[in-house]
């Protein structure tokens, strides 16, 4: 019956620790703090949504710019939603074009 017991507790044991492992190289580049200046539009090349829950501690937009600097901006704010509008608006008017013109360098992943 002690076999048993040790065997379950070492068990357990094993699992907590490969769980912890595989959940420690899950590791997420998040923001921790935003920035209220407003940012250029001219120097924007894409975004991503970073939601609070999912792995990172607050809501935030994470633009990257022509050189692939990351800019942390609050979610909620007017400015930062419309830059999201203009970068989307930006890389249709891009695709279309196949990124040929000179203000679509950059832009193309």
């Amino acid at each position: 019956m002690t076999s048993y017991v040790s065997i379950f507790c070492l068990w357990l044991l094993c699992l907590f620790c490969c769980s912890s492992l595989i959940q420690g190289e899950l590791a997420l580049d998040c923001c921790l703090k935003v920035g209220h200046n407003p940012i250029p539009k001219s120097i924007v090349k894409r975004y991503e949504k970073q939601v609070k829950g999912q792995g990172c501690n607050i809501d935030a937009v994470v633009f990257t710019s022509m050189q692939n600097f990351k800019l942390c901006a609050p979610a909620d704010q007017s400015w930062v939603k419309a830059l999201m509008i203009n970068v989307d608006r930006k890389l249709k008017r891009c695709s279309k074009r196949n990124f040929q013109p000179k203000w679509c360098q950059g832009l193309q992943q």
